[in-house]
C-alpha cells in the first residue's frame, strides 16, 4: 500500500524524496508527508502518523482540510504499483494498473498484439 520500514518504496529512494510526490506536494501546497498520508486516507487506509517533533505532529494533524484530485490519486497508485510489482505479478491487485505492467509480465502468447 504505502511506504513502511518493511517495504521500501521503489527500492532506491524514500517516498518523501520521490520527485512525483514532491511535485504533487508543490501543486497542492502541502508537504510530501501530508500528501502520502492523505493518499492513504482517501484509499480507506487507517493512518497513524508518528513523530517526536512538535511541528511535525501539528503538520501530520492537518490532513482533513484538503483532498487529492483523482489525477493525483492515480499517479500515486501507479507509483505504489511500480514499487510492489515483480517480474511475474502486478501488485497490489486492487489498484488500477495504469502503467500496463500486467501486460509486460504476461507470457508472449497471451499479450495483446502491438498496434
Amino acid at each position: 500500500m504505502g511506504y513502511s520500514g518493511q517495504t521500501d518504496w521503489p527500492h532506491i529512494m524514500s517516498p518523501l524524496e520521490d520527485p512525483h510526490i514532491l511535485a504533487v506536494a508543490a501543486q497542492v501546497g502541502r508537504t510530501p508527508s501530508q500528501v502520502l498520508h492523505r493518499w492513504a486516507l482517501q484509499r480507506g487506509v487507517g493512518v497513524i502518523p508518528k513523530s517526536a517533533n512538535q511541528a511535525r505532529i501539528q503538520e501530520n494533524a492537518k490532513l482533513f482540510d484538503f483532498q487529492l484530485s483523482e489525477a493525483h490519486m492515480r499517479l500515486i497508485d501507479g507509483l505504489a504499483t511500480l514499487s510492489e510489482s515483480g517480474a511475474t505479478e502486478t501488485k497490489p491487485g486492487h489498484h488500477e494498473d495504469i502503467y500496463g505492467l500486467g501486460q509486460l509480465s504476461s507470457p508472449p502468447a497471451s499479450r495483446p498484439p502491438q498496434v
